[in-house]
């Protein structure tokens, strides 16, 4: 690596404690020299390089997608001096999944780190909108891993252990001795332990880091190009479903529309009705509520609440006018669950009426529900439509 300049990798100590804006922008000329943002650029291009090979190795090379750092030659990364320098590989269509896992390199005054990260830790965001977002991905992420002692997990484990120096780490970007560093002993128990605990703050990498007096000799691309082909099955077995990805999609809708409410102190008695007419509108038209509450004897298909104020007229199939207010294509539910069932959290098995509550909520008291047949009216003609809880079924499909 860095034939055309080995001492290049200097620029990362030399210019750890930089200020900020130190590579400038049009109206601040900066302080880094233009010989060390040519060397900054030369280790960006080496990367993108090693990636764009390790790539083009695989038999289907447009199942994956290059994924890059915001850098330019004359601005650095927006302006600042990078802290370190990145390329990764992530699945094609892996988007409503932030593009995790991915397979990656990373540069820095540590040395050279390529690994798999499961996903991204939740303590290296600062915005807590995507802090939110992550955890609705990372449980979904974690739930498709191999089982530890699946045949595909022990084929990796003793890949890993021919190719030698591997760490499993907490979160990529660590260094020995520090916190999370080498937390687990082998894949095993790394994927054993993040499976089992459910945790939805994101994490686990499994690296090799080449310190900085090894990174002139370090085959880069050569590197780059056996993680992929280790890592590349596990890579496409964590793909999001479709039923994965609408989850994720209404997730964000909904924050976003609730980011458009305003509050209006002036105007409570207005805002009063309305939260009235929103309540009238959840629980469904009279008459079809009604139906509904008979149907079901006034109590929850799916938690048996028998409380007539949280109990609302779901939907199979959108309400799409009188048509769609027909009493098989309703199921009385709580509140909560009905949006559950609106965003593709919790959906009904159309042939045996259990219900399925998405991997994002299973360490949540509604995983309860998982599996659980839910109470059906007596009369034959009362029962939801299979076709309609096909319909919701399929548009949810997990796999």
């Amino acid at each position: 690596m860095l034939n055309a300049d080995p001492s290049a990798f200097e620029v990362f100590s030399r210019w750890k404690d930089a200020p900020a804006n130190a590579f400038g922008s049009k109206n601040n000329p900066g302080v880094i020299p233009a010989q060390d943002k040519a060397r900054y650029t030369l280790i960006y291009n080496e990367l993108m390089s090693a990636a764009t090979a390790a790539k083009a190795s695989l038999a289907k090379p447009d199942t994956t997608q290059i994924k890059s750092m915001n850098y330019s030659s004359e601005f650095g990364s927006r302006g600042h001096r990078p802290v370190d320098m990145w390329v990764s590989l992530c699945g094609a269509g892996s988007e409503e999944f932030a593009r995790m896992p991915q397979i990656y390199a990373i540069a820095s005054d540590r040395g050279v780190e390529i690994g798999f990260a499961i996903s991204i830790n939740e303590d290296d965001y600062h915005d807590i909108s995507v802090k939110l977002r992550n955890r609705t991905i990372v449980p979904l992420i974690n739930r498709k891993l191999p089982n530890p002692s699946d045949e595909s997990t022990l084929e990796l484990a003793e890949q890993l252990n021919v190719n030698g120096d591997w760490v499993f780490n907490s979160k990529a970007r660590l260094s020995p001795g520090d916190d999370g560093y080498a937390t687990w002993a082998s894949l095993g128990e790394m994927i054993a332990s993040i499976k089992q605990s459910g945790t939805s703050r994101g994490g686990g990498s499994i690296c090799k880091l080449f310190q900085p007096n090894q990174v002139p000799e370090l085959d880069l691309e050569g590197e780059f190009t056996r993680a992929i082909q280790l890592f590349y099955p596990v890579l496409m077995g964590c793909l999001p479903s479709a039923w994965e990805s609408e989850l994720v999609l209404a997730q964000v809708s909904v924050d976003k529309f609730g980011d458009q409410v305003a509050f209006d102190p002036t105007n409570l008695i207005d805002a009063r009705d309305k939260v009235l007419r929103q309540i009238a509108q959840r629980r469904g038209q009279s008459k079809f509520r009604q139906s509904l509450f008979k149907a079901y004897n006034g109590t929850c298909a799916v938690s048996r609440t028998q409380v007539d104020a949280v109990l609302e007229a779901a939907h199979i199939s959108p309400y799409l006018g009188d048509y769609t207010n027909h009493i098989s294509n309703g199921i009385l539910l709580r509140t909560d669950l009905h949006t559950l069932f609106d965003l593709h959290l919790m959906r009904i098995n159309p042939n045996n009426h259990r219900v399925e509550i998405s991997p994002s909520l299973s360490e949540t008291p509604y995983w309860v529900y998982n599996g659980k047949k839910i109470r059906l009216p007596e009369k034959p003609d009362e029962q939801p439509s299979k076709k309609a809880l096909e319909q919701h079924f399929s548009f949810s499909k997990q796999d």
